[in-house]
């Protein structure tokens, strides 16, 4: 209808009829181009919220996993110290016998936990980080993930160290030893310290196995190495704490600023 007008108005060179037409079909316009734009504007700040929230639960997440990593390099540094103890003085392992079997068998055990990323390669994948409209929070996401991506080089390294200890502590355990530990404790965590140290496992062989240890000189030298595995994991996983809580401190005060608290 108002384009019927507006040509109507134009061969009757109706001039001022026509110019406020033409005014309406231009604020119409521009009202409807900003409406738009607000939706669109509004669905991506919707978008924007959902991802914090997403990250927010990832880092979290990562905040467990890397609190229980640490736990468990430090439980396995103290196998270490025993075994060297027990190097020195081996009246040390019948102090302790229980903790002395799980930490031939566990000392040089190491757990790396890969972050949550999920969200993050999202945003950065499908071009999804310009939704993020804090250039800090951005910044800090590719600081934490490189980081952590930096420290996989590690890895392997770790694992070879922890291969050879296996390799040369492979007979020290007689089997029923190496069962008794599975079977009570396949993972030993620092919760279970005092009950292992409480416990008194059966004592057959013990010298035998002592015994073994203390012949295996390539075994107790090679114990600082794996005992070094672990006051590194202690080291670098307390740095990957501290910059995951300062990462989701940020952004549970973006979530906050978003929401509008």
């Amino acid at each position: 209808m108002i384009l019927q007008s507006i040509a109507s108005n134009l061969r009757k060179q109706n001039w001022s009829v026509l110019f406020v037409e033409l005014i309406v079909v231009i604020v119409g316009l521009v009202l409807a181009f900003q409406a738009d734009r607000w939706w669109e504007e509004r669905g991506e700040r919707a978008q924007e919220r959902a991802y914090i929230e997403r990250l927010i639960t990832e880092v979290k997440e990562d905040l467990e996993l890397v609190s229980h990593a640490r736990k468990l390099a430090e439980v396995r540094k103290g196998f270490g110290d025993l075994l060297l103890e027990v190097a020195d003085d081996p009246a040390a392992a019948g102090q302790q016998p229980a903790m002395f079997l799980a930490a031939i068998a566990q000392a040089a055990f190491t757990y790396s936990p890969s972050l949550t990323s999920h969200t993050f390669e999202e945003l950065r994948s499908t071009g999804g980080m310009g939704l993020i409209n804090d250039s800090e929070i951005k910044r800090s996401l590719y600081a934490y993930y490189g980081f952590h991506h930096a420290q996989q080089q590690y890895v392997q390294l770790n694992l070879m160290i922890e291969m050879r200890y296996f390799e040369l502590a492979a007979n020290v355990l007689d089997a029923v030893q190496y069962r008794w530990v599975q079977n009570n404790w396949f993972v030993v965590r620092a919760k279970d310290l005092d009950e292992v140290r409480a416990t008194t496992p059966d004592l057959a062989g013990f010298d035998a196995t002592l015994q073994r240890f203390m012949a295996d000189e390539a075994l107790r030298a090679w114990i600082p190495r794996t005992r070094g595995i672990q006051v590194e994991q202690i080291l670098m996983n307390g740095i990957r704490l501290s910059r995951a809580e300062d990462l989701l401190a940020q952004l549970d005060a973006y979530a906050a600023k978003l929401d509008g608290n």
